[in-house]
C-alpha cells in the first residue's frame, strides 16, 4: 500500500515556486545599466572632451544608534572635468551615479547634485548609500551626464574602494 500525500501539498509548493521565482534577481536594473557599464572613459561633449576623476570609500566608523552612517555602504567624491582645461559646458548636469562590479550596474540610494560645486572648467559631486563592498574592492563608477539636451554616460575605471576609519 502506497502513501499519497495530503492534497493540501501540491498548490503550496506550486505557491513557492512561484514566489521563488518572482525573487530569483530579475529586477529591474538602474536605468540605463547597460549603458553605463558601456561608457566611454572620454566622452566628447562638443567642444570639449570630458573625463570622470573619482574617490571612493567605506566608512569603518562607529555610528551611534541603530542606524547606520550614510557611508557605512559606499560613498563617491567625483568630479567631470574638461580635459586640457577651458570651460565646463553651461548646461552639464550630473543625474544619475552608477557603480559598476562584476558587469553590473548598483545605483547609489542618495545623490547630492544641488550640493555640487561647479568650477570653470569641473563639476564636482557625492554619492553616498552605494553597494556594500569591502575595501580594496576595484570597481567602475559611472555617471549619467546631461549635456546639449541630450543624457550620455561617462565612466571611471578601476577605482579602488578606500577604507576611512
Amino acid at each position: 500500500m502506497s502513501r499519497r500525500p495530503p492534497r493540501t501539498l501540491a498548490p503550496v509548493v506550486l505557491v513557492v515556486a512561484v514566489l521563488l521565482a518572482g525573487c530569483g534577481g530579475g529586477g529591474e536594473p538602474p536605468s540605463g545599466a547597460p549603458a553605463a557599464v558601456d561608457a566611454p572613459t572620454e566622452l566628447d561633449a562638443g567642444a570639449v572632451a570630458l573625463q570622470l576623476s573619482t574617490y571612493a570609500w567605506q566608512d569603518q566608523m562607529p555610528t551611534v544608534g541603530d542606524e547606520p552612517g550614510p557611508c557605512a555602504s559606499l560613498c563617491v567624491n567625483g568630479t567631470v572635468e574638461v580635459v586640457g582645461g577651458g570651460p565646463l559646458p553651461e548646461d552639464l548636469e550630473v543625474v544619475d551615479i552608477v557603480a559598476i562590479v562584476d558587469g553590473d550596474g548598483i545605483a547609489f540610494e542618495e545623490q547630492e547634485y544641488p550640493g555640487s560645486s561647479r568650477g570653470p572648467s569641473n563639476y564636482e559631486f557625492v554619492g553616498r548609500r552605494g553597494p556594500a563592498l569591502e575595501p580594496g574592492t576595484t570597481l567602475d563608477l559611472a555617471v549619467k551626464l546631461e549635456v546639449g539636451g541630450e543624457e550620455r554616460w561617462l565612466r571611471a575605471a578601476d577605482v579602488t574602494v578606500e577604507r576611512t576609519v
